[in-house]
C-alpha cells in the first residue's frame, strides 16, 4: 500500500495517483532514498577510525616517542580528525533524509 503524501490516504502500490485527493505519485523513488544507509554506513565508519587513531595515540610506541620527545607524539590523531569529519558527514545525510520524510 502506498500513503498519499498529501492526504496520508492509503492506496494500492500500482496506483498512480491519490484515490483520496488525487495528488500524482512519483513514478520513480525519490534520489535519497538511500541516504539513511549512506549515512549510518559513513557514520560506523568514523567510528571506526575514531577508535584505530585511539589505539594508535595509546599504543606504548606513541607513549615511549612522547616520553622520551624524539618524534611524533600523536600518530592517531589525524585519524581520529578524519573520523569525526566522516561522522559528521553520514550525520547531515541522516538528517536530510529524515527531513524529507
Amino acid at each position: 500500500m502506498k500513503t498519499c503524501p498529501s492526504c496520508n490516504g492509503r492506496n494500492d502500490d500500482s496506483a498512480s495517483e491519490c484515490i483520496d485527493c488525487k495528488t500524482k505519485f512519483d513514478s520513480q523513488p525519490s534520489s535519497n532514498s538511500n541516504l539513511l544507509i549512506i549515512g549510518l554506513v559513513l557514520a560506523v565508519i568514523g567510528i571506526g577510525l575514531m577508535l584505530y587513531g585511539n589505539s594508535q595515540n595509546n599504543n606504548i610506541g606513541a607513549q615511549l616517542t612522547s616520553l622520551f620527545g624524539s618524534g611524533q607524539s600523536n600518530p592517531g590523531t589525524p585519524w581520529m580528525i578524519f573520523g569525526g569529519v566522516v561522522i559528521g558527514i553520514g550525520a547531515i545525510l541522516v538528517l536530510v533524509k529524515l527531513a524529507k520524510k
